[in-house]
């Protein structure tokens, strides 16, 4: 509130102008009661071992946490998950080796084949 006092108006000098009451927003970062992020946890292990899995962590808003009826939940997520292990899982290999007609054969199947497809 402001007040017409400083100094007064004397021997006919005008009253002040303009509203008595002035506001203006104000932002802060983070009001006392809000919550705050724990430290995120180790990760999981990963879910599969090849082949592309996911590992995860969490964390709690409860440092401190929330105030009520004016403290404020966390902002952001509390899971967090990346993934992991993504190389091709070992196999067998097998190794076959053709006798040269049977080899023909099969190359000329799939002449055949792609002949066919294309009609």
């Amino acid at each position: 509130m402001r007040l017409c006092n400083s100094p007064p108006a004397l021997y006919g000098g005008l009253h002040c102008t303009g509203s008595n009451n002035m506001s203006s927003e104000c932002y802060v970062t983070r009001c006392e009661g809000d919550g705050g992020w724990s430290e995120w946890s180790q990760w999981t292990d990963c879910s599969h071992s090849c082949e592309g899995g996911l590992e995860w962590r969490k964390r709690t808003c409860n440092n401190p946490p929330p105030n009520p009826p004016y403290g404020e939940d966390c902002r952001g997520f509390s899971n967090e998950s990346r993934p992991c292990n993504s190389h091709i899982c070992p196999g067998w290999c097998m190794t076959t080796v053709y006798t040269l007609p049977f080899f023909f054969e099969l190359y000329e199947l799939s002449i055949h084949r792609e002949i066919r497809d294309k009609i």
